[in-house]
């Protein structure tokens, strides 16, 4: 066992052992075999998958044996030899530190092996496990000036599966320039790979390994090897590519052919993956990490989000797997255009801004040593909440450079914490109205699991017009509501986003539950109400209409007279359109 910190030599080693397993050898053995037996449209060979027998009785039985691997994998783990490198570990690692376990070896099974199962990695909910190889090369740090992300994304052979979704996910990718190649020839993939720098190479279509080596099927009539690319891809590696993404089956013999070209990241599905799991991975993991969550932490949130669809697709979540350079700084997606004038104000003077950065840096440098790393990770989280409130009292106080410069300060304390960006979110809205800034801010609090955050990026995305992002958001806080007027706002904005989509039938169910939500809490909801009545009047039916109207103006009026908040613009509207209705 090793331990060190991203960028530097590594400082604890340890050695453990784990012993000879036969128990967990078959139990591996079974889970695959029962497994494959499934079929569900999956991305390997293309006409490979046969359906036989009872799929009720196949999934029963896959289910079973995948019980039994996790239970030989746990018993495992917890041999006694390999107890003093467990202790070790949870004694040098803090709950909120962002962890990554990386499982050096070339072993085939070893790899197989469902490590996000370890205890250790489901205790520590800012972990996720990578695989890794033995023996590397130096590779190529990321650019962190680059202003796009550079995307190649190859379309291979698409019989029995879509991959147009894969497309549409691309194209909606922010600040990310993507070029396609669909069913292309292999020299048209090689002159690619020569013609530019790439930061991404993804490839969606059919795949499988054979023996050691990944095979993927570019077009209707032609399938290669992974290592027919392997110029190519060296130079692309040269060049900087940063990630590779395999949306296809059977990826751990692709990963192993990329070893020797020292690519920092690649991800790749462990077994045959159905159509539909790989698209709701690839939709998930590219939304949180476009928009401002950490690489690692936006594939575990993917991966875990795959358990939503295991009563039909069984183990979906087992499926997608990091494979990693050792040495690997992870990449960042690049942050949108127009952040820099929030952070400082523009009118802010120069010297100013040298005199904050160098105070955040001696305040953090004072608590790192006078506190020591662990002691610094429980107490920072309250720190951080002690300056960012002062930075309230300023903001109350109409002083806005004072009320960002703590919360700055704030962040930069525990950057891990979600409040500060909630409140830096808030502020900016409230400077600037509507703003994609605002939203980036929103959005950083929202993937750190903030639901006042959540609701708000789902506001600004359907203001903004990205009605997917804003039905995404909506649903994490429907999943996961924590109180009342949180989860009404999400419903409301669901149903909202819907009525802009077309979709009817499912907004009517969406704002039919935000305010029954209402109701029954006592609580206000005139969007909700307004948009309610829009969809009555749409479906022929005024006198219900006349009701929500009536109760869009009720809520308002109370707004007013409770004082509870500034009226939105959606608010005076619906005012508007209440009042002529019953006048009417």
């Amino acid at each position: 066992m090793e331990i060190g910190w991203e960028g530097e030599p590594r400082q604890i080693e340890q050695v453990g052992r784990l012993p000879e397993c036969p128990g967990l050898y078959f139990a591996l053995q079974q889970w695959k075999e029962s497994y494959d037996q499934l079929g569900r449209n999956s991305r390997l060979e293309p006409g490979r998958i046969v359906y036989d027998g009872s799929i009720v009785d196949k999934f029963e039985c896959c289910r079973d044996r995948a019980l039994e691997l996790k239970e030989q994998f746990q018993i495992w783990l917890r041999s006694p030899s390999f107890q003093d490198l467990d202790r070790r570990l949870r004694e040098e690692l803090q709950r909120d530190d962002e962890i990554r376990f990386l499982i050096r070896t070339e072993i085939p099974e070893l790899q197989q092996l469902p490590w996000h199962l370890w205890d250790l990695v489901d205790r520590y909910r800012r972990a996720e496990v990578a695989l890794s190889q033995v023996s590397f090369e130096p590779c190529q740090p990321p650019d962190s000036s680059a202003e796009q992300m550079r995307v190649l994304a190859i379309l291979g052979n698409s019989e029995g599966i879509d991959i147009e979704l894969d497309r549409h996910i691309l194209e909606s990718l922010p600040d990310a320039q993507v070029t396609f190649l669909v069913e292309p020839q292999l020299n048209q993939i090689t002159d690619r790979l020569w013609s530019q720098p790439w930061d991404i190479i993804f490839f969606a279509g059919h795949s499988e390994t054979e023996g050691d080596n990944g095979r993927i099927y570019i077009n209707s009539e032609d399938s290669i090897l992974l290592t027919e690319l392997w110029y190519g891809l060296r130079q692309a590696a040269q060049q900087g590519l940063q990630l590779v993404i395999f949306n296809s089956c059977d990826g751990l013999g692709l990963a192993r052919d990329l070893e020797d070209l020292a690519i920092p990241y690649t991800i790749v599905m462990r077994e045959k993956v159905p159509d539909l799991i790989a698209q709701e991975f690839l939709k998930s993991f590219l939304h949180a990490f476009s928009h401002g969550q950490s690489f690692h932490l936006s594939a575990r949130e993917a991966r875990e989000r795959l358990q939503a669809w295991e009563d039909q697709f069984p183990c979906a979540s087992w499926l997608p797997i990091i494979y990693q350079h050792p040495t690997a700084i992870a990449p960042t997606w690049p942050q949108p255009e127009g952040l820099t004038p929030i952070y400082p104000p523009v009118s802010a003077p120069a010297s100013n801004v040298s005199r904050r950065s160098k105070l955040k840096t001696l305040l953090l440098v004072i608590l790192g040593i006078s506190l020591g790393a662990p002691t610094y990770g429980m107490l920072a989280p309250e720190v951080s909440k002690r300056v960012d409130r002062q930075g309230g009292f300023h903001y109350e106080e109409g002083k806005i450079t004072q009320a960002l410069f703590f919360n700055g300060v704030a962040i930069a304390i525990a950057p891990w914490t979600p409040q500060p960006y909630y409140n830096r979110g808030y502020v900016c809205k409230e400077i600037q109205e509507l703003n994609t800034i605002c939203l980036f801010w929103y959005e950083i609090a929202a993937n750190k699991g903030h639901p006042d955050a959540q609701s708000e990026a789902a506001y600004l995305n359907i203001r903004l017009g990205d009605l997917e992002k804003a039905i995404y958001r909506s649903n994490q806080c429907i999943e996961r509501p924590v109180y009342p007027g949180i989860e009404l706002a999400c419903w409301k904005n669901r149903g909202w986003a819907r009525i802009k989509q077309g979709r009817w039938i499912e907004a009517k169910e969406d704002l039919e539950k935000a305010v029954s939500l209402s109701i029954s809490k006592n609580l206000t909801a005139p969007h909700a109400a307004c948009l309610l009545a829009q969809v009555w009047e749409r479906e022929g039916n005024p006198e219900k209409a006349l009701d929500y109207w009536r109760k869009t103006k009720e809520d308002i009026e109370k707004d007013a007279q409770d004082k509870l908040s500034q009226r939105s613009k959606e608010q005076d509207d619906c005012l508007g359109e209440a009042k002529s209705r019953l006048n009417n």
